[in-house]
């Protein structure tokens, strides 16, 4: 149901060895070889966006990771008619870590700015990999909770 909600498509239209290449420049990616890699990648969902196309909400439920393939994300704040642009994303660059680790709500809302492609994984789908393949999972853990504590000191540092 998830998956047709999004309207994923299947990932593997490119060769198997350009989307180890293209994963190895996604920073929670770092540690992992290129068999992980591939193994991982078989988990994944596509998504194409038209610029401004919305991705999600701020209140939409947080149950997917994504990282951009190709074009650009914004996320931003709506209040009151107001947007308030928190960032933009490029290719490499993930985002949606938060659902991971806490059945929340999102705390932002994205929406393509230019033609995107995006790669999601559900939780489920992440915690199934995960239980399969636990020293990879172990792996990747650590990397989201290090972007996570990046995203954590970088704020701070531009609040002081």
């Amino acid at each position: 149901m998830l998956k047709k909600f999004f309207r994923f498509l299947n990932i593997m239209s490119k060769s198997d060895s350009e989307e180890v290449v293209f994963l190895k420049k996604v920073k929670i990616f770092k540690t992992l070889n290129n068999d992980e890699l591939l193994s991982f990648s078989k988990y994944f969902l596509v998504r194409k966006f038209e610029p401004g196309e919305i991705i999600f909400r701020e209140t939409y439920p947080h149950v997917v990771l994504y990282i951009i393939r190709s074009g650009e994300v914004e996320l931003f704040f709506e209040n009151d008619e107001k947007v308030s642009t928190i960032k933009n994303l490029q290719e490499n660059k993930h985002f949606g870590e938060i659902g991971i680790f806490k059945e929340t709500n999102r705390t932002a809302s994205a929406r393509a700015v230019k033609s995107t492609v995006l790669y999601g994984i559900t939780k489920t789908d992440f915690i199934r990999y995960a239980r399969k393949n636990s020293a990879v999972g172990v792996k990747l853990l650590f990397n989201i909770a290090e972007c996570m504590a990046d995203i954590i000191i970088n704020s701070n540092e531009k609040i002081k």
